[in-house]
């Protein structure tokens, strides 16, 4: 495994490549908290060039919320206070949801990553701390469920500011389409 010096002279790396093209922000939704500690630290130290918004597994909100409360949400240079999660795979493995079966494969309509139930528990938990959420979307059936989770946590936990996100959004219903602007729902899309 890398050192925490090997991470941290990465990311300066990365940063100086990506200041050099005229990226000032990202967002960094890893899967891991390798990342995050070492924003953190690189901050602490001053060695900073450019500004993050660090995101860790939803799975772990209990851990960024109470993060929150003994630290606050980090500063102008990294910021904390979000969350991803995964509802399905990818559309080249094959494991994207999907309402129909793959066209090549009859028996397959994709695999969740997070149980439904599961996920909508972390959702609606997650967002009643007044954490950030965004969740990785790729087929139109795990689009259609993080919607309806996203619809619910909103009816069950009131009205506010919370820009809940979708990564991908890859593959909609038609009928999914007006529900993010309905729910003022980022797609957050990576164009190939």
């Amino acid at each position: 495994a890398p050192s925490d010096a090997d991470i941290d002279a990465a990311i300066g790396v990365g940063s100086a490549h990506a200041l050099s093209k005229g990226v000032t922000q990202v967002h960094v939704t890893e899967l891991d908290w390798v990342t995050h500690e070492s924003l953190r630290r690189l901050r602490k130290a001053n060695k900073i060039g450019m500004r993050f918004y660090s995101f860790v597994p939803l799975e772990d909100w209990r851990k960024l919320d109470a993060l929150v409360k003994a630290e606050g949400r980090g500063d102008d240079w990294v910021r904390w206070g979000a969350l991803k999660g995964l509802v399905d795979g990818s559309l080249g493995s094959r494991t994207a949801m999907f309402h129909e079966p793959y066209a090549d494969d009859p028996s397959n309509h994709g695999i969740y990553r997070t149980p439904p139930e599961k996920l909508r528990e972390l959702i609606l938990d997650a967002d009643a701390a007044g954490l950030h959420i965004t969740v990785h979307a790729i087929g139109d059936e795990g689009n259609d469920k993080v919607l309806g989770m996203f619809e619910e946590a909103i009816g069950k936990n009131g009205a506010r500011d919370r820009r809940f996100r979708i990564e991908h959004a890859q593959h909609l219903l038609e009928s999914d389409v007006p529900r993010f602007a309905k729910m003022n729902i980022i797609a957050s899309m990576q164009p190939y």
